[in-house]
């Protein structure tokens, strides 16, 4: 999956609107696939999560990568307030790249 160049993700003008269950963008695959997620300057603002991972929520997934992103006022009421990256292969990997993050909690 490839995102480029997306909108901002906000609560205040997009399809992600307001508190939800999973988070902005919530991506899940299988643990047992080689998967790969690159996410290029895109802005997530202004998201809250009953769960963990306002901006992005992840799992299962062997790589993702985050470059040019914004993160700002994503908040969750557990775990990763702006993102959330679950896997149990211990070779996956997390890559960031020039991502700001302002505002972001989590009280997990």
């Amino acid at each position: 999956l490839y995102l480029t160049n997306c909108p901002i993700f906000s609560a205040k003008g997009s399809l992600f609107k307001g508190q939800t269950k999973l988070g902005s963008v919530f991506l899940k695959t299988d643990e047992n696939r080689l998967s790969l997620v690159s996410i290029y300057n895109c802005s997530f603002q202004n998201h809250s999560t009953e769960n963990n991972g306002a901006g992005i929520r992840a799992e299962g997934f062997s790589s993702i990568k985050l470059e040019n992103c914004y993160f700002s006022k994503c908040r969750a009421s557990q775990s990763g307030g702006a993102v959330y990256f679950l896997s149990k292969n211990y070779e996956s990997i997390l890559s960031l790249k020039n991502c700001s993050f302002k505002d972001n909690s989590a009280e997990g």
